[in-house]
């Protein structure tokens, strides 16, 4: 009786038989994994806007106080002049 040899195509067979559900496996994990990020960067592109606006009032006030700085620097500034006219 004469052996049958094996070929390549043969071991490929066997190879993807035995991969085959390891693969889908981890398809499907990449899969999930792919719609997890899509949340997650739809979560941290929700946050950079409210940092954004955040970043924007923050701005705002400082210029608001340094203009209430200016304005209590000219009181004093004018009311020892007045302090000063009064005597």
């Amino acid at each position: 009786m004469k052996q049958k040899s094996i070929t390549k195509k043969d071991i490929k067979d066997v190879v993807v038989e035995a991969v085959a559900p390891f693969s889908r496996a981890v398809q499907k994990d990449i899969g999930t994994i792919k719609k997890d990020l899509g949340t997650v960067q739809k979560d941290v592109n929700q946050v950079n806007k409210r940092l954004g606006g955040l970043e924007t009032q923050v701005k705002a006030l400082g210029n608001e106080v340094e203009e209430v700085g200016a304005e209590v620097a000219d009181m004093r500034k004018n009311a020892s002049e007045l302090y000063r006219e009064a005597r």
